[in-house]
């Protein structure tokens, strides 16, 4: 008869020789109080330190009582946090001090929480502890299979092995099984990727940091553009990668430089990571050297009139002005420029830049890559749509590991190019509504790995002699039905083409739904939303008559009565009864006809302001 190695399995190994010195032990012991609200610790790092802990022979520290009070404040802090549920590190450091004896309790005290200062470890020593944690894991479960694995080399060397066709059915149903709990063990180097519904502890634990992460304000770097953050819901999240789609020459570096400024300032002290690092943005150029990049930089900064017209002197100071200019103190975001010219780099080039970066001090919270078309290819001897295809699914699987967000551009296909100068020719308004996905360069494969694709065109306006960057949202992954799909941001100054208008942190927004029937636009919005822009176009209701810039309470209370059968908060204009017109009588006046008393803006706020 032979062997049965998948029997010998069963055969469990209560506990492992696993001996740890006391050096390891006050690792574990320090890791385990910079635990409490430390992002690169998660519920399943210390599942995996719990299940380590676990197979060891407790009797191995029993020897020495300096290393056996280590193993029962690690062993009892453990318990405590995932098997009692205990949150407060001083209820859990109680909860030790209660199931240990009274001479371990001074050993503690004196080796362990006198002797740690909290908030030591930095980033990289807490991954190299959760790696090793997760190899000594391999290592243990390796043993499982070393009984069977031994007993298979003596068959082999006695010539038992594979005598019998089920002996040899028998050793590949062991390799199969083997190599299936292998591939799980892998899985587990992956942080948070382990959840079910019968664990309560972990169910728990894992709903919480789900929830915390989803609701962070340190998930998100918000931009200066209202809009765009409206778009994106609360802005650029990490582990996701943003693609901006313009035609060539059609602002894609220059949208990137601009985000690059807004990410600077809208999020100085903001909460990321590693407390002990310099927040840094990466810009990688591969499309303008370093000199052109610094030009543009003056006209986003600085001034959008002619940089000639002023001193190296003027220059310096107008762009610190503008927030260009050395870190001051430890809240400010740095900016990390490098230039790698055509295919010079590709992705994992990018993450050896980051990590390297990480060991100067300093933490990459956002790439941004001009643009996707330069980086390298894995394989450079295949299609062009299959090696943007595969470049993207590299910056996808970049951005979840570094957990940041990840900022990219790509071109039009000629398609598009041609639908966007058709348009400019015949002096169309709103032309970014009419890109679709299939006008993206090459790759529909790109536009899947992609988490957020959006289309921006260059447009102008004659009436009031401004250029205006219109953003179409042509693909979200988890879009939100009431976030809006189309807008269009002004620039600064009068046909300038440089620097986009910042309206973060203002009560009002500049950027607007159309070029053309914007009031039709916006009546397809939320309620709220058209209160806003009243306040901004008041002079598009009555050119004559003087309104606050602010909405006072009368004003408030005409809104309100007009669409009072619905919540405010969520309700369209379109449900409130209106149709898609919207009709000027002969003075020129706007007329809401479909309401059931016809409203003129101008009698109306003349009668709420004692106007007669």
């Amino acid at each position: 008869m032979g062997t049965n190695y998948i029997e010998m399995l069963s055969e469990k190994i209560t506990h492992y020789p696993v001996y740890l010195d006391t050096d390891t032990l006050d690792m574990y012991c320090e890791y385990l109080l910079s635990s409490d609200g430390n992002k690169c610790i998660s519920f399943s790092n210390l599942l995996n330190l719990r299940d380590y802990i676990a197979v060891m022979d407790p009797k191995v520290f029993m020897q020495n009582d300096s290393k056996y009070a280590r193993y029962q404040f690690v062993q009892n802090f453990l318990e405590a946090k995932i098997d009692q549920g205990i949150t407060s590190k001083a209820l859990i450091l109680e909860y030790i001090n209660n199931q240990v004896d009274p001479k371990f309790q001074r050993l503690i005290k004196t080796h362990i929480l006198d002797s740690f200062e909290e908030g030591c470890l930095q980033k990289k020593d807490i991954e190299y502890i959760n790696s090793s944690v997760y190899h000594q894991l391999n290592m243990v479960f390796m043993h499982n299979y070393k009984r069977p694995l031994t007993k298979m080399i003596e068959d082999v060397e006695t010539n038992t092995f594979g005598s019998k066709p089920e002996y040899m059915d028998n050793a590949i149903q062991f390799f199969q099984k083997l190599l299936s709990e292998l591939t799980k063990v892998q899985r587990r180097a992956k942080q948070e990727n382990r959840f079910n519904l019968s664990d309560p502890a972990l169910f728990k634990a894992m709903l919480q940091e789900g929830c915390e992460r989803l609701l962070s304000d340190s998930q998100f770097l918000e931009c200066g553009m209202q809009g765009l953050n409206k778009m994106l819901n609360g802005g650029f999240e990490n582990a996701r990668v943003y693609n901006f789609i313009g035609a060539t020459g059609g602002f894609k570096s220059g949208l990137m430089l601009n985000l690059m400024k807004q990410f600077q300032l809208c999020n100085k002290g903001k909460e990321h990571k590693d407390p002990t690092k310099r927040p840094t943005i990466l810009f990688l150029s591969q499309e303008n050297n370093i000199w052109e990049t610094l030009l543009r930089i003056f006209g986003i900064y600085a001034s959008t009139q002619p940089i000639k017209q002023f001193t190296p002197e003027q220059i310096v100071n107008m762009l610190a002005s503008g927030g260009f200019t050395l870190v001051q103190d430890d809240d400010d975001v740095d900016i990390e420029f490098r230039y790698y010219g055509n295919m010079d780099i590709g992705v994992q080039d990018v993450k050896g830049i980051v990590e390297e970066m990480d060991n100067g001090g300093r933490e990459v919270i956002c790439i941004i890559q001009d643009y996707i078309e330069r980086l390298r290819p894995p394989q450079r001897n295949v299609e062009k749509r299959i090696q943007l295809f595969d470049v993207s699914n590299e910056l996808h699987d970049l951005a979840i590991e570094l957990d940041i967000p990840i900022i990219t551009g790509s071109q039009f296909n000629s398609q598009g190019v041609a639908t966007i100068e058709q348009m400019q020719q015949s002096n169309k308004f709103d032309i970014g509504r009419n890109v679709k996905s299939s006008d993206i360069s090459e790759s529909f494969g790109m536009l899947k790995n992609f988490d957020v694709n959006i289309g921006i065109v260059i447009e102008y306006d004659s009436a009031d002699e401004r250029y205006y960057l219109s953003f179409r949202k042509l693909k979200m992954r988890g879009a939100d039905d009431m976030a809006i799909d189309y807008f269009l941001q002004p620039f600064i100054g009068r046909k300038s083409k440089i620097q986009l208008m910042v309206d973060y942190g203002e009560e009002t927004p500049v950027y607007r739904l159309s070029l053309g029937d914007e009031l039709k636009a916006e009546m397809y919005e939320e309620a709220d939303n058209l209160e806003i822009q009243t306040r901004r176009k008041k002079a598009l209701y009555n050119t004559e008559l003087e309104l606050d810039t602010e909405v006072d309470d009368d004003n408030q209370r005409f809104f309100d009565s007009m669409f009072a059968d619905n919540q405010r908060s969520t309700a369209k204009l379109q449900r409130a009864g209106l149709d898609d017109t919207v009709d000027y009588n002969e003075d020129g006046m706007i007329v809401l006809t479909c309401l059931p008393t016809a409203y003129m803006f101008k009698d109306k706020l003349k009668k709420m302001r004692g106007d007669h």
